[in-house]
């Protein structure tokens, strides 16, 4: 969890088609192999899953990351248009920015804080409550549930105890609030949801896990790019003042972030057919975990790509995956990411880390629990 990158560099080098005779599972590292296997849904399937253990089956159905099309396309259109870059950028900007604001009003307070509890973690999960309609009374609640569920114990591929609770718990908390949004509509992302009728028919359970995976997938892995870009930023201190000068590079910035800090490190698919890749044969029914912080990382792509550039001429990367499962939320992620520098920066704000940052423990997203840092 430490440091994963030479392990992946290992595996492009020398296996870029790698399998674990101990877990049973392939592994795809190299750039070009994994854009290909993400391209290929009808080849590489996600009805068994996307998670390393089995995550998203807490969501129940509804979760179109785990569905194949036609049923993929259906459910994901329910909430298409609320994650359309042009209509985030005029719903969702200045609420993102007056909540960052007040975040960094609340640091400013204190010179030792902690970048991930006090502001990485808050700002996506009000962002993702806004967004969809959720009660702003309830964040607080949400956001402990969503920590203890992203929590994972090392070397063991299945769910903790707790964190198999906390997915009940949240489980029940959106089954609640969908049915009192049926009784007592509003104009909100949870009604939409809750009174759909994709293919012509009511959605019924199914917006439970839609919900479910919104609320998530708005929060985890933003949360992640937000506490990695910062201590990114506090080790590079003379790349933190250049953005600080040079505000209108701060779209790249953000691309880098994710490009060199990949917040979900790696997806599965499950095949359909045989795959003759680079020698071997990979099995039709074979677990193939797409590695896509590897493919972040590939020197055949990056020139110089593991050295952490803010000012990087950006190529696209794959933190958000492609394809039809390309992340719904990655225009979110990206204007949370993006305000939150400008106005951190913009601020003229210096930050440095003060004491040792504590990782999240989690099979595939990489990022902090524990971000310790003094403020100026």
């Amino acid at each position: 969890m430490a440091d994963p990158y030479a392990t992946y560099a290992t595996l492009r080098a020398d296996a870029p088609v790698y399998f674990s005779e101990r877990h049973g599972f392939w592994a795809l590292t190299r750039y070009d192999d994994v854009l290909s296997a993400m391209r290929d849904w009808e080849t590489f399937s996600t009805a068994q899953g996307v998670d390393i253990d089995d995550t998203g089956a807490a969501y129940g159905s509804g979760d179109f990351l785990e569905e194949d099309p036609p049923r993929h396309d259906v459910l994901r259109d329910v909430v298409r248009g609320y994650f359309v870059p042009k209509h985030l950028r005029s719903h969702m900007a200045e609420p993102i920015r007056a909540e960052v604001r007040e975040l960094l009003a609340n640091l400013r307070a204190s010179r030792s804080v902690d970048l991930a509890q006090d502001l990485a973690w808050p700002l996506p999960v009000a962002v993702g409550t806004t967004l969809l309609g959720i009660p702003e009374s309830d964040r607080e609640l949400l956001l402990g549930l969503q920590r203890r569920l992203a929590d994972r114990t090392p070397g063991t591929r299945e769910m903790p105890p707790e964190a198999r609770a906390a997915a009940s718990a949240m489980r029940s908390y959106f089954e609640s609030l969908i049915r009192r949004r049926r009784a007592h509509p509003r104009g909100d992302v949870v009604t939409a949801i809750a009174t759909a009728a994709p293919d012509g028919r009511p959605i019924r359970g199914d917006a439970i896990g839609l919900l479910f995976l919104l609320f998530v997938a708005s929060m985890e892995t933003t949360a992640s790019s937000i506490a990695s870009a910062l201590a990114l930023l506090a080790g590079h201190p003379d790349q933190r003042d250049w953005l600080g000068a040079n505000a209108g590079g701060i779209g790249a910035a953000v691309e880098e972030v994710l490009r060199y800090e990949s917040p979900v490190q790696v997806t599965k698919r499950v095949t359909r057919r045989e795959v003759p890749t680079h020698g071997a044969t990979i099995p039709a029914g074979a677990e193939v975990f797409l590695v896509l912080a590897s493919a972040n990382r590939d020197e055949r792509r990056y020139e110089r790509a593991g050295d952490f550039n803010v000012r990087r001429e950006p190529l696209r990367h794959l933190a958000f995956g492609d394809g039809i499962h390309h992340c719904l939320g990655a225009p979110l992620a990206r204007l949370e990411l993006g305000i939150l520098l400008d106005e951190l920066l913009g601020s003229g704000a210096s930050f440095e880390l003060d004491g040792p940052p504590r990782r999240l423990a989690s099979h595939f997203i990489r990022g902090f629990a524990e971000l310790p840092a003094r403020v100026s």
